[in-house]
């Protein structure tokens, strides 16, 4: 992830969008928290065995897609929300995600697709990790043009998702074009080719998508009724908070209030 300071200046100045590589190594505890939690949003990450700790993540970003490799020796448990649709493919079995009650498992030819806002648990034993992430505008649009008119809002959903060895082989691909990007002269031709880039890697996520129905339609009264319902949460963290008042505050049943927060959330109330 590119500093602020540099987006802001690509942003004032209206810079030619270019693809940044990033590599990040380290054996400290500390400072992989750090540099994790800064990077991506808020994170926690304990180990669960004694041994050397070690981290290790490339990375190349444009600024609507990024693709990652990620090394973990010792198993871990990790706690984190995306903020960007992000799906992880780990290259061994083992790791399992918990969403709320739900567990999602993965492995080699099984990816996890992970939703923003949805708080997750990942519990590894160490392993090595494949990441594509797309902005959730653009991979919208995307998905969007498949929907045949539907015009009913709806969110992402944190699902499994099978990875054929077609699919493996393009996913090593858009990493193979963003790294060599990064390498290229900033220029026209190399913004079309990162548009180009960024495009591909957009219509593949949503197929799949679209394929494992990671999308969960919610009507905007819905919406704006959990909404305004989470930043009353917010505002009474100190009182106690019982599932009787949120739907007296919301104006719906519990069955009601369920289906709308875990669309939204993954999660129950």
């Amino acid at each position: 992830k590119a500093p602020p300071s540099d987006r802001a200046r690509d942003a004032e100045s209206g810079a030619i969008p270019r693809v940044r590589q990033e590599s990040f190594e380290s054996r400290d505890l500390d400072e992989t928290r750090a540099y994790i939690g800064e990077n991506f949003g808020d994170h926690s990450r304990v180990p669960r065995a004694r041994g050397a700790f070690y981290y290790a993540q490339v990375a190349a970003q444009s600024g609507r897609t990024a693709v990652g490799k990620a090394r973990i020796r010792l198993p871990q448990t990790m706690r984190a929300a995306v903020q960007e649709p992000t799906l992880l493919l780990p290259l061994r079995r083992g790791d399992t995600f918990q969403v709320g009650r739900r567990t999602l498992g993965c492995g080699p030819l099984t990816a996890v697709l992970l939703a923003p806002g949805h708080d997750y648990t990942c519990h590894s034993p160490g392993n090595d990790w494949l990441a594509l992430i797309v902005s959730g505008e653009l991979l919208s649009e995307e998905i969007a043009s498949r929907r045949r008119g539907r015009s009913r809002p709806w969110r992402f959903k944190s699902v499994e998702t099978p990875i054929t060895p077609g699919r493996r082989a393009q996913l090593v691909e858009f990493h193979r074009r963003m790294h060599e990007l990064s390498d290229a002269p900033a220029g026209v031709a190399n913004a079309a080719a990162v548009a180009s880039a960024e495009l591909d890697a957009a219509a593949w996520l949503a197929g799949i998508i679209v394929e494992q129905s990671g999308e969960a339609a919610i009507s905007e009264p819905t919406l704006q009724r959990v909404e305004r319902l989470e930043r009353w949460v917010d505002a009474h963290l100190a009182e106690t908070i019982t599932l009787d008042r949120l739907c007296a505050l919301s104006g719906v049943g519990g069955r009601g209030l369920q289906k709308s927060v875990m669309t939204l959330r993954g999660q129950s109330p």
